[in-house]
């Protein structure tokens, strides 16, 4: 799972800052979205524990 995150998290900031960064010239739009994306896996993560069962 942490390497899925890790990986989406890379792919979506790169791309908001291709795109969304360079063409309405909003630098740094990538980091604040690749944050947004990691900290939604961890609240994910917290709120879904995959020992329910015990």
């Amino acid at each position: 799972m942490e390497i899925v995150a890790a990986i989406i998290t890379l792919a979506v900031g790169v791309l908001a800052e291709a795109t969304i960064g360079i063409s309405w010239n909003m630098r740094g739009v990538g980091t604040l979205l690749g944050v947004a994306i990691m900290g939604a896996f961890i609240l994910w993560a917290v709120r879904h524990p995959k020992d329910r069962e015990k």
